[in-house]
């Protein structure tokens, strides 16, 4: 049979004590994060990258440059891993796999005040896209999904020939 545990009526006022504090602190990092988007804070742009074909993964590399560029021109700050650690694991000669840059992404969403998703061909299957987007959910942050060039000029070529 086991033993319940039943705290002191002195470790339970601590208990409920550490949950206020911490709900406090989760209530001012949500303010803190609505002052961060208001200001156009840092957004974090995520897309697929590994692929058994390293051409796949070059197109992707290139997708996701011209998109990040194309919001930086409208006024974001954009954070894109793939952007930004991509040529530092060419010239380091660093692992590309998402464990390895996993605590580094963490790192980087923890200042970010959204995640957009680019949805190039392979984002839902994605490892690395969707351990992204679980830790923006587990950090409260919003996440928007934006439809990559490609798919959008597919879909602007289908609606001309109808």
């Amino acid at each position: 049979m086991s033993e319940k545990f039943y705290p002191s009526p002195l470790a339970a006022r601590e208990i409920t004590g550490l949950k206020n504090h911490i709900a406090e602190l989760e209530a001012e990092n949500a303010r803190l994060r609505e002052l961060q988007c208001a200001k156009g804070a840092l957004v974090y742009l995520a897309t697929p990258y590994s692929h058994p074909d390293a051409d796949v993964s070059e197109r992707r590399f290139r997708e996701v440059n011209r998109v990040a560029g194309d919001m930086i021109r409208h006024g974001a700050h954009v954070f894109s891993p793939i952007s930004h650690t991509h040529p530092i694991a060419l010239a380091g000669d660093l692992p590309k796999a998402w464990e390895f840059w996993q605590a580094y992404d963490r790192a980087m969403l923890g200042v970010c005040s959204k995640l957009v998703v680019l949805m190039q061909d392979g984002w839902q299957e994605s490892v690395g896209v969707q351990a992204e987007s679980a830790i923006a959910k587990e950090m409260g942050l919003p996440i928007e999904f934006l439809a990559c060039y490609s798919t959008r000029k597919a879909a602007e070529a289908a609606e001309e020939k109808r």
